[in-house]
Order: C-alpha cells, then structure tokens, then sequence
C-alpha cells in the first residue's frame, strides 16, 4: 500500500512539474512574464588612481596614433588623448532588463551596467571591525580644559584664584592668512567670530600664558542685503566625511543608518587626486570632451567669475558657512589661488579642530534663524589616518543630528564622503573596492516629504547620476523650486550645466542614462562587468597570439608617451602579455556585441621590469587602444613618467650600474647626502634599491 502511495505521489509530482514548465515557456513566448527589475544603487565620485599619468604636450594633441591589426594589415586611427577626467560622479545604477523580449544585440558593453552593493558584514572583515562605539565615560584632562568661557561677545574666567586674562580677535584674510587684532580686556566686547583668549598668573604676561580659541556667529547686518523668506527658501547643509566608505558607514555608525528618513545611495566612486581633466572616452569609440577650465585656468587665475555653489547661495541672500580642518582648501588645494573675494559670510579657516567644527555647524543651525542659511562641512580628521576611528564617533554623529533634528527637518541635508577609507588594517582587508565607494545621503525637508519631488527623488536615486546633477540639484533648490513651492517635477535643461539634471525633478525622457551618454569615462565606471580570459591564440582574428594583437600596440604607444617627457629615457621592450580579459555581462550570455572591449595585462623589460594594464576595444579586425593611461598594478604607490623611468646618462659616484651592483650596504648610505644626477627622483630611488639588494642578497 505504501509503495502504491508513493509511486502515484510521485507521478503526479512530475505531471505538475511539467505542466508548470510548458506554462513558464508559454508565458515567455507571449512575452507576458513580468521580470522584475534588480533595484540597487551606484554613486560614482571622481578618482584618478592610474599608477601611470602620461601627460601628452600640447604640440601632440593633434596628432593621431595608428594600431595595426596583423590579422589583415588594417589600421584603425584614433585620436590622441591625454588624461582621464575629473568627474565626482554620484551614482546610483538601474541594470535595465527588457521585459518581456530579450536584447540580443548592441553596440558594446557600455550600454549596460550591472551592479551589486557591497555588503558591509563580509566575512573577511569581521575581525577589523571595532565594536567599541562611542566615549560615554571619557575623562577630561583638567589641564586642556579652558579656563575662559566666550558668550554673547564677552569672555568670563574660571574661578580660578589670581589668574588674568585678556582676548582678541582673529579676523579672516585669505585661506592662508590671519589678522590679529589688539589686546583687549575681557569685559570687552568682542565683535568677531573667532575670539583668542590668554592666561597667566597674577599678572598678564603674553609669552608665558595659556591660550584658547572660542567661537561665535556674528551676524554683520546689512540694510541693503537681499532678505529672503525662510519659508520658501529652506536651509541647505552638505557634510562631508573625508574616506568613509559606503559600506565602511553602515558598520562604523549603526545608530544613524538606522535612522532618519533619508534617500540612501549605496555604491560611490573616490574623489580624484587631480581636480581639471579631459574626458578620455576612446574605449567607448567617442571622443573626447575637454575640461570645462585647464588647469592653469583653474589653479593660476582666480574663480570669483565662475559658478561656484557656495558663493551663489550667498549671493542670493543665504548666509553661509564654510568649516574645514585640512590645512588647504577646497579651491586653493595644491597651491591654487581660489577666489579673490571672500566667498562665505562665515569661514573656519582662521581654527581647525574636528571636535570645534560640530559646534561651529552647530551655531549656525540654531542661530540667525531669520534667514536661511547655507552650510558645507568638510572633515578630514575624524576618519582619514585610520578608519577604526570612525567607530567611536557613532554616538557624536547621531547625538548632533538628534540633537538639531527641529532645526535640520527644515532643511535639505546632503551628507557624503569623499572616497573610501585608505588608511587602517579595515582598509587592507576591504581593499579597493571600498576604496572606490563612499557613502551618500539626502535628507529633504520634512514638510516635502509627501510631495512629487520626494516620490521623484527616490525614482532618481535608482539611476546612474553625477555630481553635474548635484550641481543642478543646488541650482534648482535656490532658483527655480522655490517659484512653485518645491513642487515641479518637469524636466528642466540647465544651461549653464547641460550635463546635469536635478534630482528633484523627471530626467530626459527616451535617453538612457549610462556612463556612454552621461558622460562617465570607462576607468570611473562602477559597473560590475565580468572578465572571462582569452586564449593565447584568437583563432577569431586570423590566429593571432595576445602578444602580436595587443602587445605591439601597447608598448609602441607607452614608449610615444614616455618620449614626450624625455628623450633622455630608454624605450621598453615588450615581455609578454599575461593576461587578456573580454568584458561580460555576468549571468548573461544571450547578448551579441558589435564591438568588445578587453582588459589587457602585460609586462615590460629593460631599463626596469614593470607591469601595466590597459584597456583594448575591438570591431571586427580593427584593434583600438582604448586609452592613454596606463595603469602600473606592480607598485603600490601612484607614480608619473616623469619619476620612473631610467635616464640613459644614469651614474652614481661615477660608476657604472653594473659596478654599483658590487657596492657594499655602508656605500650606499653615503651616497644619501650625496649630490644627485639630473634624475633626482630615479637617483634616490635607485640608492635606495642598491641598499636593499646589499641587504638581502
């Protein structure tokens, strides 16, 4: 009885089985299966990290560079191009998938973008992350504690008995420099925002006191400034941590990534380490777009003419903030003259304390409540030099924004990072791709969070968007929004930005957002393309080897590079190549390419053993290089042509390299001090190596 039971439960599971099996087919024939698209999010912010920047000179840039295809003798032009660009791109990624019928062809990979979030409790970073959150029983060290006391423009001191004290003010002159003025008493009432207190005993004395700096907010009114209505100009604040990852935030600061309600935008592209670059878009067969500014435009004139969103809110009426706690800022980093003009109301360069830098927004949160107001805060220390730090900060980050939440539910609140985390063993383990990923969230004001811009806000949060819609973003909140009440979601073209939409409003419609039309170069891309390798020999291409399709052409442009900065550098020979890659789409195999794109590995000989990767784009029997940028992956650290390669004149003490090669370990710590050949660089770099070898071998 039992096994009659069994045989017929089993036959009909299998009549069941196949029945629900010719209705799937059935359904996919008609196209009325409803595949639900994957939701996920992408925030690119600019990086440039190739370990090679070859810098093409002006006189090349219209001379075009031939790759031969040995299949059939064939030459593909390509136009020469130099960097990549400087793109902060906010991203946040839809894979598109046709519903109902399946792509089968396009023109290249580019036109997808497939992309995962990392998730932040990977096993291998269970180990690094710091559990302690938070100082709730820090003990205060009495003797940092200040003995002086700044409120409403007047300093009080401690009880402490005999002690003198007298202040002044600290006024703002450039991002570099600062006013001292006089010595005052402290029933003085001071008229700055940064008061600078000294101390001593029984009587004042300037080189033997105790100092500390206080701040306050005072307002310079002016009859004649613009004054706009608090409610229909709402306050923006942006927050900026430097290096904190996406997922390296959700670890570090659980109280506040469970809270608010916030548009969250996962995956994020580092900031770049150069700020005016072309747009290098060869592999994606476009061309190239170049830099709205040069760089000496950028660096060696002023700004004050050019759009810069800080500078506009305050000419429109916000009073505005600027905090930081780096030595350089953002405009005059790397020795740039930024604007000549004073571009905030109220600035933090005059004092740099992370700590201090809450209570500076603080003050602005709260106080002025006339008008609106407009806030940046940059910070580096809290999580730079190591990202365990982070950790303890959970409790300051959640408790100051609990704290202002009446103030900031009036407010657009953008709070970012930068790039990820680098320094720390939660770095090491996290690797790149954390690296490449900061964190973004946007608060709107509560009283909009029922409106169409918020609905739009979380449909746009699904695309891919660059900080060129940010840069909208911050136009329409100030000029456009406040004319319907924060309630038009049309789509507007910014004129003085055509890159970039608002986020508040509906994107162009039938034109697909991906880094080919946006445009993201291929290097900044966070699409999480496959890799399947290539065999040794294309037998699709005549049966060629990897070294002859890929090989030749690599080297021939890297030496052209290389001879742009010196003809004094020896040409690379070509080794092998390791390895080739063609781009996929993972889990998908259906979809033909018109064109392929391949990532290709390959080592050099010579003066030095190196190995460098470079993209290849490949149409039918044409080979095209696909960039300009070789990105060196056997060293650590980002170097340029200018500090690698070996000069032909190359001598240390006189001698010969194969000469040097016999020197003991005490000869090359001489030749430290010693006075360099016109390499500098390569001349310390090689003393270097010498010791190393004389220890080692």
């Amino acid at each position: 009885m039992k096994i009659r039971e069994a045989v017929v439960f089993l036959i009909s599971t299998v009549i069941l089985l196949c029945y629900f099996y010719s209705f799937i087919l059935d359904e996919i024939s008609r196209g009325q299966l409803d595949i639900k698209k994957a939701e996920y999010v992408a925030l690119c912010i600019e990086d440039i990290t190739p370990l090679l920047e070859p810098r093409l000179s002006s006189k090349d840039q219209s001379n075009k560079i031939t790759h031969k295809n040995v299949a059939n003798g064939t030459t593909a032009d390509t136009q020469t191009m130099t960097d990549e660009t400087n793109f902060v791109a906010l991203s946040r990624n839809l894979q598109r998938i046709t519903e109902g019928h399946k792509i089968t062809t396009a023109k290249d990979i580019f036109e997808y973008c497939p992309f995962e979030p990392l998730d932040p409790w990977r096993k291998e970073l269970a180990e690094h992350i710091h559990d302690k959150h938070g100082f709730k029983n820090c003990t205060v060290r009495e003797e940092l504690r200040p003995k002086t006391k700044l409120l409403n423009g007047t300093i009080s001191v401690s009880g402490t008995s005999g002690l003198v004290c007298k202040g002044r003010c600290l006024w703002y002159v450039n991002e570099h420099s600062t006013k001292f003025g006089e010595w005052e008493n402290i029933s003085y009432k001071f008229p700055c925002d940064f008061v600078e207190t000294a101390c001593s005993m029984n009587q004042f004395n300037e080189a033997y006191s105790t100092r500390f700096v206080h701040k306050q907010i005072v307002e310079q009114r002016n009859k004649s400034e613009k004054k706009l209505n608090l409610e229909e100009h709402p306050d923006l604040h942006i927050i900026i941590l430097d290096s904190v990852g996406s997922s390296h935030f959700i670890r570090a600061t659980p109280l506040y990534a469970r809270k608010s309600a916030i548009v969250e935008i996962r995956a994020v592209r580092d900031q770049a380490r150069v700020t005016i670059e072309e747009v290098e878009r060869i592999v994606m067969n476009l061309p190239q777009m170049n830099a709205d500014l040069s760089k000496k435009e950028h660096c060696e004139t002023f700004l004050d003419d050019h759009e810069f969103i800080p500078f506009e809110y305050k000419r429109k009426g916000y009073k505005t903030i600027m905090v930081e706690d780096y030595s350089e800022g953002i405009l005059t980093y790397k020795a740039c003259l930024g604007m000549k003009a004073e571009p905030h109301h109220h600035t933090y360069r005059v004092f740099e304390n992370k700590r201090r830098e809450d209570e500076e927004l603080q003050k602005i949160l709260w106080e002025g409540l006339y008008v609106p107001k407009f806030s940046m805060s940059w910070m580096v220390d809290l999580a730079h030099d190591d990202a365990g730090n982070l950790y303890s900060n959970d409790y300051d980050i959640y408790t100051f924004l609990k704290k202002h939440r009446k103030t900031l539910k009036n407010s657009f609140f953008f709070f970012y990072g930068d790039h990820g985390c680098k320094f720390g063993e939660e770095c090491e383990v996290a690797g790149r791709s954390e690296v490449s990923n900061p964190f973004l969230y946007i608060v709107i004001p509560e009283r909009y969070r029922q409106s169409p811009i918020y609905k739009q806000l979380l449909k746009n949060s699904k695309e891919l968007v660059t900080p060129h819609d940010l840069h909208s973003t911050f136009k329409d909140i100030l000029y456009f929004q406040p004319q319907y009440n924060f309630t038009d979601i049309s789509f507007k073209n910014f004129t003085s930005n055509p890159r970039g939409f608002s986020l508040l409003r509906q994107f162009q419609a039938n034109k697909s957002r991906n880094c080919k039309t946006l445009p993201i170069p291929y290097n900044y891309c966070l699409c999480q393309y496959g890799r399947k390798p290539v065999r040794d020999i294309l037998e699709d291409h005549g049966n060629v080897t990897l070294n002859q399709m890929f090989g030749q052409p690599a080297i021939e442009r890297l030496n052209k590079i290389l001879s742009f900065h010196s003809s004094e550098c020896h040409p690379l020979v070509l080794k092998n190549v390791t390895k080739v890659e063609l781009f996929v789409l993972p889990n998908n195999e259906s979809v033909k390419f018109e064109a392929n794109a391949y990532d290709v590995t390959f080592a050099v000989s010579g003066p030095v053993e190196a190995i460098f990767k470079v993209p290849f784009r490949v149409e039918g029997d044409v080979v095209i290089l696909g960039s300009n940028t070789f990105t060196r992956i056997d060293v650590d650290e980002v170097v340029t042509a200018e500090e690698t390669w070996n000069c032909k004149n190359r001598a240390i003490a006189g001698k010969s390299l194969e000469e040097n090669d016999k020197q003991p370990f005490s000869y090359w710590i001489l030749l430290l001090s010693a006075q360099p050949s016109p390499c500098d660089f390569e001349y310390r770099l090689l003393v270097f190596v010498m010791i190393w070898k004389s220890i080692v071998l």
